[in-house]
């Protein structure tokens, strides 16, 4: 099943507030790629973050604790370029 990288879940799950979940994905060896390149292998990266968070379940942590509202965002780095993708 696996872990998810990082879950903020809320202290008062009363209030309709939403829980997040977040996956972080590392891109290594892209030499020779220019910006544009770069920019569509770490959004590609950042789809892949959210898939594996549906993929694997890990929002039954938050849903198993009363959590309805879940924040799903999917972070790709490449040394100081990054990319972020969320879904609700």
């Amino acid at each position: 099943k696996g872990r998810y990288d990082l879950l903020l879940k809320p202290k008062n799950i009363l209030g309709g507030k939403e829980g997040i979940i977040i996956e972080l994905k590392i891109i290594n060896g892209t030499e020779n790629l220019s910006n544009d390149k770069i920019h569509e292998k770490l959004e590609k990266e950042c789809e892949v973050a959210l898939n594996q968070i549906d993929e694997k379940g890990y929002s039954s942590v938050l849903k198993n604790a009363g959590i309805e509202k879940v924040l799903k965002i999917g972070i790709a780095f490449l040394g100081k370029e990054f990319e972020v993708k969320f879904e609700k």
